[in-house]
């Protein structure tokens, strides 16, 4: 979005520099600005979820390949089949 400024330089002349105006969209600048922060902002979020679900799947996988080796470090140390009892 682009902020303008514009002066109305009609009346700008060495006896008028006085009534040279400046209008500014200070006024109307949240409603500019909200509706594209609003939609960068779920967008985002949006992104981040995506990154933490892929985070939490990955250390999902890295707990279960630790087991894993735990469970084979003990068959090999015991030199028999695994058993739960």
């Amino acid at each position: 979005f682009v902020m303008l400024r514009y002066f109305n330089t009609k009346a700008a002349t060495y006896h008028s520099i006085a009534k040279l105006t400046i209008r500014t969209f200070h006024d109307i600048f949240h409603q500019i600005v909200s509706c594209g922060r609003t939609s960068r902002q779920a967008s985002l979020k949006a992104r981040l979820q995506g990154q933490q679900m892929m985070a939490s799947l990955n250390k999902q996988a890295e707990v279960a390949a630790e087991a894993s080796f735990a469970i084979t470090r003990n068959v090999g140390r015991a030199k028999r089949p695994y058993s739960d009892g």
